[in-house]
């Protein structure tokens, strides 16, 4: 947005109801409404898995942290100079 550009006005709020699905906000759209619909009605099966898991830890996309993990792992060893 230009320096001198007029903010726009906000947009006005919409609040569901208690038995509103997301899909029927017109603002979201069909289709992203429909993703947030899924992941309401999967997060107590997902909350419920979280504190079964026997150590107490909560392990969250571990594929994906331990790609980051190696990421930064292997970017110390380049700036420590050992690579």
């Amino acid at each position: 947005m230009a320096g001198d550009a007029e903010r726009p006005k906000d947009a006005p709020l919409h609040r569901l109801g208690e038995s509103e699905l997301f899909s029927e906000a017109p603002e979201l759209g069909v289709s992203l409404g429909s993703i947030f619909d899924h992941d309401l009605f999967n997060m107590p099966k997902i909350q419920k898995g979280m504190h079964n898991v026997e150590s107490g830890e909560r392990v969250v996309a571990n594929n994906h942290a331990v790609r980051i993990r190696h990421f930064h792992q292997t970017l110390d060893k380049y700036i420590n100079g050992e690579l």
